[in-house]
């Protein structure tokens, strides 16, 4: 028999009247939250949409986003958000995918065209507050098997895949997050990532079992004046983010007598810019996550984050480093499978652990140490490289806040890595040449002569050359190396 949850607490709990979401423009309470949602399943159900059914959802973060991810829970529809950064044709693709019936688009950031596959609804039709009509009734539990949601991986070393998400696996990636992070009731937390995400996703889990608030962030704000304006306790940011922080922050000195905790993730970070926030007394958690586990896995303590740790794994999941340095997670919080169409795959092995493809270690005190991607791998002369090995050393270097290394073809060695990285506050391609011979010196004390890149060009601001996800797209990055090296070669002709 599936384990039943309570999600959603009646409507005249002692939680009704706390805030839960809150934008530039209004605060929804519990009690209007739950009762608009509620509204949202019976207009799903108008529709058309039946439990099982996909709706996929496109849009930026907003509260009316918000009330369809729970409306279509409330109505056992499974939630696909999709990226507004890809093109009309990728959504077509990944529309085809995971099967959707139906597609709502939000804040006008798309139009219907191109969506001939699936029946396209307005977010006004299923937002509509319709008072001569009984809405659908507030389910007082659901089970933790229930389909929930659908969420791209970021694609950032392959093509994207749809991971189903069951409720249960969301309920408790969110507790798991909450007792480490000591987010509770009264609590913020600032939505600055995407919805899209699972990281983004799971921030609207976490405040409904906690009671906490959901405080979307007003993009004409910057991340500083967000955290002060709102009062904010939590915040999630990626490695872009982090580094537009500490240089808002370096301009203006700011205190944030409400914050409990910055949770960094998303991507590989350098450890300077960890360092760097640390020093201005930030409480900063690092932390290691995927999709397939439902966001978060393994969290460092605010009281000792380690520089280079992504700390110990939660509660409700389980994670072992195997023979080959891979990691391997399973648990509560691991998703129900891939989906393509109808099907869905499960990739586990006999006991169970998802393989992830990432390469790690656990250090003395049973702390995650992430070495790099499996599949980021690749040969150049005879000696296997791992691209991370190479960028958290160019990360050690001053004037350097983010380096992507990427292999491009040789005639000699087969592959040599090629360097992308960005300086702090500048885009001068003229500076970067001046720096790359302090660059070679330094690594040439760090690594050994096969792993310094050949060439160092600077990390294209291209939307283009970043996943649908938060994280950089590397085949892209790969490719826009070749073409920078191509143009290099021919210059010096």
């Amino acid at each position: 028999m599936s384990e039943t949850l309570q999600l959603f607490e009646s409507l005249d709990g002692q939680f009704a009247d706390l805030p839960a979401l809150v934008d530039i423009r209004q605060t929804f309470s519990y009690s209007k939250y739950f009762q608009r949602a509620a509204q949202v399943a019976s207009n799903l159900k108008d529709a058309g949409l039946r439990p099982g059914d996909r709706l996929a959802i496109i849009g930026s973060n907003s509260i009316d986003y918000a009330l369809l991810v729970m409306g279509a829970i409330q109505a056992g529809v499974v939630a696909a958000p999709l990226s507004t950064r890809l093109p009309t044709e990728a959504i077509a693709m990944q529309l085809n995918q995971i099967d959707a019936s139906h597609l709502v688009i939000l804040n006008g950031d798309m139009t219907a065209a191109g969506f001939d596959s699936v029946n396209v609804h307005s977010a006004e039709e299923l937002l509509a507050e319709n008072t001569t009509k009984s809405r659908m009734s507030l389910p007082s539990k659901q089970s933790a098997n229930q389909l929930a949601t659908m969420i791209f991986t970021s694609g950032s070393s392959g093509n994207p895949k749809a991971a189903l998400h069951t409720l249960g696996n969301h309920y408790y990636s969110a507790l798991g997050v909450n007792q480490a992070l000591r987010f509770e009731t009264g609590s913020r937390w600032l939505q600055i990532l995407p919805l899209c995400h699972v990281g983004g996703l799971g921030i609207l889990f976490r405040a409904i079992i906690a009671h906490g608030t959901v405080v979307f962030h007003d993009s004409s704000q910057s991340i500083v004046e967000s955290l002060v304006d709102n009062r904010i306790t939590h915040l999630s940011i990626v490695s872009t983010q982090a580094q537009r922080l500490f240089e808002e922050l370096t301009i203006h000195r700011t205190q944030f007598p409400f914050l409990k905790a910055i949770l960094l993730g998303g991507s590989a970070l350098s450890d300077r810019l960890i360092q760097s926030l640390l020093s201005l007394g930030l409480p900063v958690f690092t932390s290691y996550g995927l999709t397939e586990m439902t966001s978060t896995a393994t969290i460092t303590s605010g009281s000792d984050t380690k520089i280079g740790s992504s700390g110990k794994v939660l509660s409700y999941r389980e994670l072992k480093i195997d023979a080959n340095s891979e990691i391997l997670t399973r648990g509560q919080t691991l998703f129900a499978g891939y989906c393509k169409g109808k099907s869905v795959r499960k990739p586990v092995d006999d006991g169970g652990w998802y393989h992830t493809g990432d390469m790690g270690k656990l250090d003395s005190s049973g702390d995650l140490i992430v070495t790099g991607r499996k599949d980021n791998l690749f040969i150049s002369g005879g000696e296997n490289i791992y691209p991370e090995e190479i960028e958290r050393a160019l990360s050690t270097i001053e004037g350097i806040v983010e380096a992507v290394v990427v292999p491009v073809s040789d005639t000699q060695f087969g592959f040599r890595p090629v360097a992308l990285i960005r300086l702090f506050n500048s885009s001068d391609h003229v500076l970067i040449d001046s720096l790359i011979p302090r660059i070679r010196a330094t690594l040439a004390n760090i690594l050994p002569r096969f792993k310094i890149p050949s060439a160092f060009f600077l990390l294209p601001d291209n939307v283009d050359l970043s996943s649908p996800g938060i994280k950089r797209d590397r085949k892209a990055l790969q490719k826009y190396a070749e073409a920078q090296m191509a143009k290099s070669i021919r210059s010096s002709e």
